[in-house]
């Protein structure tokens, strides 16, 4: 009579085992774990970026230049909404012909601004170093697309718990008593 002899199973064999296990663990941390909010902070500034050419399409001399930007809610005519301008002390610089600016760093961007409207932004150069010779608006200006309409959310989120809401309710069919309502803020 001849013993049988136990195998084990190889290492290979149980591993489907150990991945299943791994990914119920996984799930189990992922999905029973206290979620906690998460805050985004918003910037107040914009990000721009722009290539100078001269006027005959050459690129500009390397250096640090004088510009104004401006923003308005039209694309032609209007009053500026808001003017930044890039002079001595806060000169833009270029390389290559390329500017990356922080717009509202040097002048805030007013609260009256409103960020749910089309806006268009125009630069003015005043060349190179040495005192600013403008060379005029630029046209036509260039419309600002997606990323500005996060102001929006960022006026949104000043907005904190030490702030008291009210509204009024109106109700279609009236009842006695008073119709007015009010909810603490959660």
């Amino acid at each position: 009579m001849m013993q049988q002899r136990q195998t084990r199973k190889p290492l290979l064999m149980s591993l489907p085992w150990i991945m299943g296990l791994l990914l119920v663990t996984y799930l189990a941390i992922t999905f029973l774990t206290p979620t906690h909010p998460v805050k985004a902070a918003t910037s107040s500034t914009l990000n721009f970026q722009a290539r100078l050419l001269t006027s005959g399409g050459g690129i500009v001399a390397d250096g640090n230049y004088h510009i104004e930007f401006k923003l308005y809610n039209v694309s032609s005519g209007g009053s500026a909404l808001w003017t930044e301008t890039r002079t001595t002390g806060s000169l833009v610089p270029v390389k290559a012909g390329y500017l990356t600016v922080n717009l509202g760093s040097v002048t805030a961007f007013p609260g009256t601004i409103n960020w749910d409207q089309e806006h268009w932004i125009t630069m003015n150069v005043g060349g190179a170093g040495g005192s600013a010779t403008w060379d005029g608006e630029m046209s036509p200006r260039l419309k600002l697309t997606a990323v500005p309409y996060a102001f929006k959310a960022g006026q949104l989120a000043q907005f904190n718990g030490t702030t008291s809401f009210t509204s009024t309710l109106s109700l279609v069919q009236p009842t006695g008593g008073s119709q007015t309502f009010q909810i603490a803020d959660q």
